[in-house]
């Protein structure tokens, strides 16, 4: 069984993102939502998520033009497998409300 983030991108552009689709940021079994600027919509405050910010890029150049850093525990980030552990990036998006 894999496991995942899922993380709603750019909520706060007009096209392609859930308010362009539903009206307004639904609520939803998100672990953050993905916005480019937070003071494009203020709602994304309200919610209580997580907020992170990418590049959303579509084009290599535009590669890491806006990212986010998350505080997380060193030791526990990745499990014996390898993998990273999913439950340590939940962690410490939730320190990242706004």
């Amino acid at each position: 069984l894999r496991q995942g983030l899922c993380i709603p991108a750019h909520v706060d552009r007009p096209s392609f993102s859930l308010t362009s689709q539903f009206g307004s940021i639904t609520r939803g079994n998100w672990d953050a939502l993905e916005a480019v600027r937070l003071d494009r919509y203020p709602p994304i405050n309200t919610l209580s998520y997580p907020v992170i910010f990418s590049s959303d890029a579509h084009y290599p150049e535009h590669i890491a033009r806006r990212w986010t850093e998350l505080e997380v525990d060193e030791d526990n980030i990745t499990l014996a497998s390898g993998e990273v552990n999913i439950e340590e990036l939940k962690k410490a998006l939730l320190k990242k409300i706004v």
